[in-house]
């Protein structure tokens, strides 16, 4: 199997990378052949609309027709099993809050309006702890063998999420939600 695994922060030791290179690590136990990619050292630009990527007859199987250092990477993507990409929005806040405690110094912890949605422990990437309805906990436990407890958060309000058994989409939909929930929660007036 191969992984790609994007990073879209200009910091290319910082949080985003620390995650990325955890997963990719796990991906590379599990067998896969992996590869980073810092997306802010490449010269490329966006998407200019000339739909020449969308023409009937395009020989370049969807990719742009216009020829920058973001076309290798296309390739890379498209001839992958599967790829990873991270860029945080900049409502968006990560941290390492806990370097204080010895078992915590590795915690990264995800804020949206001030208050943590989603943490895990980049050295022990076991984990992914997420805010979650709590009419809904039960429900996800008895429907997924990923899902149980969250990593020392209440249970009534967190569930926790195995990053190595759970579907991509699944993990996707639950950050998402926890992301909005936590939102929704601030920003009501």
């Amino acid at each position: 199997m191969k992984a790609i695994f994007i990073s879209g922060s200009p910091r290319k030791n910082k949080n985003t990378a620390q995650m990325l290179e955890s997963a990719m690590k796990g991906a590379q136990e599990a067998g896969a052949e992996v590869e980073m990619i810092h997306l802010y050292s490449l010269n490329y630009k966006g998407c200019m609309s000339c739909f020449l990527c969308k023409r009937k007859g395009n020989t370049a199987n969807g990719l742009c027709g216009f020829k920058d250092e973001l076309q290798p990477v296309l390739e890379k993507v498209i001839n992958a099993d599967v790829f990873f990409c991270l860029s945080l929005g900049n409502d968006v806040e990560e941290k390492l809050p806990f370097t204080m405690f010895k078992n915590g110094e590795g915690v990264l912890v995800f804020y949206v309006c001030g208050h943590m949605f989603c943490f895990f422990d980049l050295n022990d990437f076991q984990v992914i702890s997420l805010k979650c309805q709590p009419e809904r906990i039960d429900e996800l436990k008895a429907q997924y063998d990923c899902i149980g407890n969250p990593y020392n958060e209440s249970p009534k309000h967190w569930i926790g999420i195995d990053p190595h058994t759970s579907p991509d989409k699944l993990t996707k939909d639950l950050i998402r939600n926890s992301y909005e929930i936590v939102k929704d929660k601030y920003t009501k007036k």
